[in-house]
């Protein structure tokens, strides 16, 4: 039996092709990249898949979501509860790398950086990061900047398509990557604790 939260990611439906009208399902973002990546690393043994972007629109709490594949079926388990999308494209529009498609410019300007603005108070779910949902992302940010002594007005005070990024903003990016892979672990970590309390098996 498919449990709810799987069932919630699958919807069928009716797809309008050239005017003619197709039976259809249709998949959650989630649930499409975790079969991906079940399919591609585990074709015949049970795995922990973890999904984790942005915050926009209805995605189960926007962060990610935690699977399983018994038996080369993929289902899932709990949101995460993540917040690692939605933190690096709110660094990526406060660093002057645009609003779309930005966290891959921050992305390739972290190897440019030092990481000197790590921060383990960011390193958490989204419930632990925001006081309890409190405070929304940008204002994490922004606090994040505030105690790092970061004058967040000369972060806008370049040109992206003409000048080589300062070293500040090259040291925030390298530093929001850190905090992105720690909290990547820190998930997994979190599935792994799930598995070993629901007695699921995995390679």
């Amino acid at each position: 039996q498919t449990p709810a939260l799987s069932r919630a990611m699958q919807v069928d439906g009716d797809l309008r092709l050239d005017g003619r009208a197709y039976r259809a399902r249709f998949y959650q973002h989630h649930y499409l990249h975790a079969q991906y990546a079940a399919y591609a690393v585990s074709l015949d043994r049970p795995a922990l898949v973890i999904s984790a972007d942005g915050g926009v629109g209805p995605s189960f709490a926007g962060g990610g979501v935690y699977f399983w594949t018994p038996g080369q079926k993929l289902q899932a388990i709990t949101p995460t509860d993540g917040w690692l999308g939605e933190f690096y494209d709110t660094v990526a529009s406060m660093l002057g790398l645009g609003d779309s498609g930005g966290a891959g410019k921050l992305m390739g300007l972290a190897p440019y950086g030092r990481p000197i603005y790590f921060d383990a108070g960011l390193v958490g779910t989204r419930r632990q990061v925001t006081d309890q949902y409190r405070v929304g992302t940008r204002d994490v940010v922004q606090r994040w900047f505030a105690r790092q002594q970061i004058d967040a007005t000369k972060l806008v005070a370049w040109n992206p398509f003409d000048e080589t990024p300062p070293n500040l903003v090259a040291d925030i990016a390298a530093s929001a990557q850190l905090l992105l892979e720690h909290n990547i672990l820190a998930i997994l970590r979190a599935a792994q604790a799930i598995a070993r309390r629901a007695g699921f098996q995995y390679e």
